[in-house]
């Protein structure tokens, strides 16, 4: 029975090593996924409803500090109001959960304000993203306000 136990999880130490490094599919879903997050921020940045809209599934949610929870739609209403002055990202990571789907981690300095008082400095975010239709949209995007990382890798801008 031990020598099975002890078979049986060097099989499974094989395997996660072996998964470890990103394969070229995962490598391009990063590339695109990290596009498409610039898309979307200079989507707001912008204030450009339409192209917001069309990155999210149309049962997406947004949950953050000032929005709370908002559908597109909810998002469209009160887009005007959104003034964002720096918009820099951090530490992004794209875990695939499938072909068609990965959960997306981040941190965001903001500055700009949201229906007249200041945004957060710093939020960790995460999104669910999902291909839909030949493109991929966010299912579900989330971020909760933090303190300033002590350490945060790369800085993706706009």
């Amino acid at each position: 029975m031990t020598g099975r136990l002890l078979t049986y999880f060097q099989v499974v130490a094989i395997a996660l090593l072996a998964a470890s490094p990103l394969s070229a599919s995962d490598a391009d879903m990063t590339a695109a996924l990290e596009t498409k997050l610039k898309t979307l921020k200079t989507a707001f940045a912008k204030k450009d409803g339409a192209t917001i809209k069309n990155m999210m599934t149309t049962d997406g949610l947004l949950i953050t500090p000032f929005y709370s929870v908002a559908t597109a739609d909810d998002v469209m209403a009160k887009l005007d109001t959104f003034k964002i002055d720096r918009h820099t990202s951090y530490s992004v990571k794209v875990t695939p959960l499938g072909a068609d789907d990965a959960l997306m981690t981040l941190y965001t300095d903001f500055e700009g304000t949201f229906d007249g008082k200041p945004l957060p400095a710093w939020v960790f975010a995460s999104a669910v993203w999902v291909k839909q239709d030949g493109a991929w949209r966010v299912k579900l995007y989330q971020e909760t306000v933090v303190d300033k990382p002590a350490q945060i890798g790369k800085a993706m801008g706009n």
